[in-house]
């Protein structure tokens, strides 16, 4: 869903290639995180001067393993 100027556009996930939040006060679930990852969706957080801040990208675009972090807590007695 895209809100802008009070109008809300719902855009598909295949139609999504990257989105870049420009604003304070956004939330976002780990539920939608989990799904933008699922999709190779990168996201990207910008500052009140549009430098960027931070950005959640999928594990597989920087050669993350799948159950990597598995392997991290039983080390660690998690």
């Amino acid at each position: 869903m895209v809100r802008k100027r009070g109008e809300v556009k719902r855009v598909p996930l295949h139609q999504v290639d990257k989105i870049w939040i420009l604003t304070g006060g956004v939330a976002i679930s780990s539920r939608l995180v989990r799904a933008l990852s699922r999709n190779l969706i990168d996201v990207v957080f910008f500052d009140g001067k549009g430098e960027p801040v931070a950005r959640l990208f999928p594990p597989d675009s920087n050669g993350v393993q799948k159950g990597a972090a598995r392997g991290v807590f039983q080390r660690q007695g998690v």
